[in-house]
């Protein structure tokens, strides 16, 4: 696999491109591009998945991601059905840098990375973000999903949806 990007060159009407020109700036970037490092989880619970602990941060086991970064970039996406019409809000912890995504430090941001508002009519909006983060060196990192939730009203998420969680490089 090619290791790093390649700037693309800047062509004058004179210039000729070679063939290391073509392998360079074409295939190897276009390599680099559809073969980056990615991690993700597609998971359909088969019975309701119950968000109830109350008023603390709690890891929700099914979506554990890993990288290996060569860049440092990454980019983390999560789409999950909710069930309920409470608040309830997502964050990622990297343990390896002692990191909340949604703050890129080690305090939380109030909401998390992703905030589902509190919606008494539309009870099934789904919880949807992305977020773009630097983790400063390239290196292997663990992404560890967290649920928030301050109601003391059920949420779930619902049986036979798909969740999809994905980190991938940048």
């Amino acid at each position: 696999m090619v290791e790093a990007w390649t700037d693309p060159k800047t062509w004058a009407n004179t210039d000729t491109p070679s063939g290391d020109n073509f392998n360079t700036y074409i295939r190897d970037n276009q390599e680099y591009l559809f073969k980056r490092p990615l991690d993700f989880v597609n998971h359909v619970f088969s019975v309701d998945e119950e968000l109830s602990v109350l008023s603390t941060w709690t890891k929700i086991d099914e979506f554990d991601l890993t990288l290996t970064t060569k860049t440092g970039r990454i980019k983390y996406s999560i789409t999950i059905p909710i069930n309920g019409n409470q608040a309830l809000a997502f964050d990622v912890y990297v343990p390896e840098l002692n990191i909340w995504l949604s703050s890129g430090t080690a305090t939380k941001t109030i909401n998390g990375m992703v905030y589902r508002r509190a919606d008494s009519v539309n009870n099934d909006i789904p919880a949807v973000g992305v977020i773009v983060r630097d983790l400063i060196t390239p290196a292997a990192y663990s992404f560890h999903l967290y649920y928030f939730s301050g109601s003391a009203t059920v949420i779930d998420i619902p049986a036979d949806y798909l969740c999809s969680v994905i980190v991938e490089e940048l």
